[in-house]
Parts: C-alpha cells; structure tokens; sequence
C-alpha cells in the first residue's frame, strides 16, 4: 500500500507541479536553463550523508536523489544532485565513546565531520560564478551536522530548504522536562515538521542552541523518526530502529513537498515583481505558499473507529471550503493524499501504539495550508506490534562483545545522568 501511494504523491508533483504559474513565466525564470556548457545550474541539491554509508549508492541519498529529481524535472529548472564526497566515518566500538565525550567535536567522528565542512566548502567554492543558483543543502545523522556547520559559506537568500534527517544536534525546547509543553498541546518550534514523540527534546550529541543558524531561520526542517536514538526520541540505544528508515517512510518525499511549494512560492513572487531582485520567502515548514498561516481557518477534526483488527477508518470534518486535497500521515508515515470530499480514509498494516494523524490541506493550487496534529485516543483492541523479535535479553546481549558492552553501559549512563541534569534544571509547569 505504501509504494502506490508514494507514486501517486510523487505524481502530484509532477501533474500539478505548474499549477498557479504559467509554463512561460517558469522558463523565463530559470536563468541557466538553456546554458548546459555551463557549469551552474538553476538548482543544486546536495545531501550529506549519514555514518558509515557507502558514497552514491547509499539508500538514504538514493531516495534523496529521486524525489529532488522529480521536483526539479517538474518545474523545468536545470538542476543537480550531489552526494557529498566526504569520509562519513562509521560508528564503532573503537571510537563510540569518543564520540560522546566530544559530542561529536573530536577523535575520529570530529575529524570526518570537518572533512564533510571542507567539502561542501570547496564545493560552493567551485560554483561561485553561479549566482542565480538556488540551493537546497540536507544531511542525515553526521550529516546533518556537516550541513549546519557548513552554512557559514552560503548566502542565505540562495538557499530555499535546509531539511535535516535523524540530527544528533537536535533542540526542541517543547520536550525539555516531566510532561513538556509539547505534551500537552504547546506551540512546537517552527522547524519541526515530522517529530511524532512529544518528549523529544535533544539529539545524543548535545544540542546545538539555537538549532537554526543565525541568517537562515525559517529556513530549517527537523525530521526526527519514533526510536530513533541518535536524534533523541528514543532514551535506549538497544531501540534505534528509526534512525534507518528516513528513506522508507516518506520522510524526504515530505521534504521534497515543502521545497516544490517554496519555488512555487519564489515563482509568484518573481512574476509579481518581474524584478530579478526579489527574494525567496523564508516560509515556516507548514506555511501557505502565497503567505503565511491563515489561523483564523478551522482546525481540522478526526475521529477513528475500527473496522477489523488490522484497519481502521479516519474521518475529518471542519474543512476550510477552499480545501481540495488532505494529505495524510499516521505516526509520521506520510500515506499520501485523497480528495477532502471523500471524508475518510481507511488505514491498513499500521503498526502502532499510540495513533497520531497529521493533516495538512492542499488547495486547487496546491498551496499547502493549515497543519494539524491530531492525538486520537488508543482504539480498543489494538495493541502494540513489536518492531523485532522478541527474546531473552541476555541472549541478545551475549552477541555484543565485551568491549561494545562496555562503551555502550558507559555511554547509557552519561546521558541518564545528562538527562537527570537537564530535568532538574527545567523550569516547572
């Protein structure tokens, strides 16, 4: 079910990447269109990638390549998809605890991090005659800090989109403490667009505060999975299972999404002005493409009954009269969209515990609307589904060797004294 609504999403895109704009208006925009000796192109993406993973044939940039590509093709823009050739050094029992007393700044990772640094570096470097480029730089685990750290050489003006996949950096100051704000229905921080665990607050590496890099705020999209260990909505290294499936659960579709909604918005201003002068919107993660949120529209409302064991329908209501499509996720597996006239969906082969539903509308123009996230209380009868097979933990533990064991009690540890340092000091509600 997944794989046919990838491809009706990714359809959208293309089918209705023009919507709201003229094809003419488009071509005259894209400044290196029609000059292919060149070495600018009117969109250069470039993806970071994560520990350990092979250069070009990594699943996560795979995918990254994919959906950038459709987005670019749609919109008629010459473009390019890089995977950043760096060292991207793995984690292992040689350098784990390095890496954690360093939050990631020394030894072996620090080093592979500055490689990563020096590379997006020389690349732009390389492009500096290419000033009608725009850029849309990601990065996944250890690359997500090299993109962050490698914001310092870009213009911000250039930059559309800065979407960030399992950060080891990540701050959210909405999941700081017992019960945080975000918990209990407080305002998320405007970067986070797919972090489904409301306790969610640091990466293992330490924060970086504040998250986005002065110049370029309203520019950064956090994606943090469920059981993700390394970017923090997981507190035990033995349940990091998220960290793996940015590439298989529509989370770069998403970004891919957001980055076709800001060029559409790029495109209406630059036919607005017919200037060369204007500058791309810094629009929040779940703004309008011709503005910001219109607050004063209706929150959409769901509710869920279950039909059989593994399935469940979702009903909304409350539509703004100018929705046309609803797009769907369920505990921040992106499902696609369907017609807001139909009412419901059903939802099938969803392994959950908690049932979390994230709506946003689409108009006729596919702008992108109101974003609501909705918390729908646990259906009887549905319980958990492991996410491995169940067994006696010390038979687990006895393929883990020595050392490994070691560092990973060792590493356990200073976060929960790290994190007993930080609920201490949190202010009380």
């Amino acid at each position: 079910m997944w794989k046919l609504f990838r491809i009706l999403a990714v359809a959208l895109i293309i089918v209705f990447g023009f919507l709201g704009q003229g094809v003419s208006a488009a071509s005259d925009f894209w400044h290196y269109k029609d000059s292919p000796t060149q070495n600018c192109r009117d969109i250069e993406f470039v993806f970071a990638r994560g520990s350990g993973q092979p250069h070009l044939i990594g699943d996560t940039y795979l995918e990254f390549q994919r959906d950038m590509s459709s987005v670019a093709e749609s919109l008629g823009a010459s473009y390019r998809v890089t995977d950043l050739d760096y060292e991207a050094v793995a984690i292992s029992t040689g350098n784990i605890l390095g890496v954690y007393v360093s939050a990631g700044e020394a030894y072996s990772f620090g080093r592979s991090v500055q490689t990563g640094v020096s590379a997006m570096v020389e690349y732009a470097r390389s492009r500096n005659e290419c000033s009608e480029t725009y850029w849309v730089l990601s990065g996944y685990s250890q690359g997500a800090m090299v993109i962050a750290n490698s914001l310092g050489w870009f213009e911000p003006e250039r930059v559309v989109f800065i979407p960030l996949f399992g950060d080891p950096k990540l701050y959210l100051p909405e999941g700081v403490g017992f019960n945080p704000p975000a918990c209990r229905g407080g305002q998320f921080s405007s970067y986070r667009v797919n972090v489904p665990n409301c306790d969610t607050d640091d990466g293992i590496l330490n924060s970086r505060i504040p998250y986005e890099v002065a110049g370029f705020e309203g520019l950064f999209g956090l994606w943090c999975n469920n059981n993700d260990f390394i970017c923090g909505s997981s507190k035990n290294p033995l349940r990091n299972r998220g960290h793996s499936q940015y590439d298989e659960n529509g989370s770069i579709l998403e970004a891919s999404q957001i980055v076709q909604d800001r060029f559409t918005a790029i495109l209406d201003d630059k036919q607005a002005v017919s200037t060369k002068s204007a500058k791309p919107n810094k629009l929040g993660a779940f703004s309008l493409a011709k503005g910001e949120v219109d607050t004063r529209l209706p929150v959409p409302r769901a509710r869920a009954t279950q039909r059989d064991r593994d399935s469940f329908r979702i009903y909304w209501d409350r539509v703004p009269e100018r929705a046309k499509y609803f797009g769907i996720k369920i505990n921040g597996y992106f499902l696609g969209y369907t017609d807001v006239g139909n009412g419901e969906m059903v939802v099938s082969d969803v392994d959950f515990k908690d049932v979390r539903v994230d709506f946003f509308y689409l108009d006729e123009e596919l702008n992108l609307g109101y974003q609501a996230a909705i918390d729908i209380e646990k259906l009887s009868g549905i319980t958990e589904v492991p996410t491995s097979t169940t067994g006696n933990l010390m038979s687990r533990l006895a393929i883990i060797s020595l050392p490994f064991l070691g560092g990973l009690l060792t590493l356990i540890l200073l976060k929960l004294l790290r994190d007993i340092r930080r609920i201490k000091s949190a202010p009380r509600a």
